[in-house]
């Protein structure tokens, strides 16, 4: 959706102009408004739940939820009490999964799932704690 940390460039046209290739990206995405980014997703009938989330903003409580209209107006509610947090998530706060929507022929079950913390993970800073689905 927008530049990686400092970098003042898409690393994926970098990657396709480096290749010189002849590939052309296709980027509709690039540097769209969020929040208007997470309705048109809800107003598609996604459903869309929380796959591995991060600590300052969210806890295990957090995965597998759902993200629907309350779940879209809290992660608003949470950036305008710490405005570092990206609602899509774009800081790696969180990770989703699309399981279900109108081009579904039936809906992705995770019946068997939970939530599970990570531990000593590459790129995990110290007092950060991250919880992803698990079987």
């Amino acid at each position: 959706i927008d530049y990686v940390g400092s970098s003042k460039s898409n690393f994926i046209q970098e990657v396709c102009e480096t290749a010189a290739c002849g590939i052309t990206c296709w980027l509709p995405l690039w540097q769209q408004n969020r929040e208007v980014l997470i309705q048109e997703m809800l107003e598609r009938q996604l459903k869309i739940i929380f796959s591995c989330v991060k600590s300052p903003h969210f806890d295990e409580t957090w995965i597998l939820k759902k993200l629907d209209k309350a779940c879209f107006d809290e992660l608003i509610q949470k950036r305008e009490e710490d405005n570092s947090l990206d609602v899509c998530g774009e800081n790696g706060e969180y990770h989703t999964m699309v399981v279900g929507g109108p081009h579904y022929k039936k809906e992705i079950e995770l019946k068997d799932f939970f939530p599970h913390e990570l531990h000593d993970m590459p790129g995990q800073k110290e007092g950060i704690r991250w919880w992803a689905i698990q079987a």
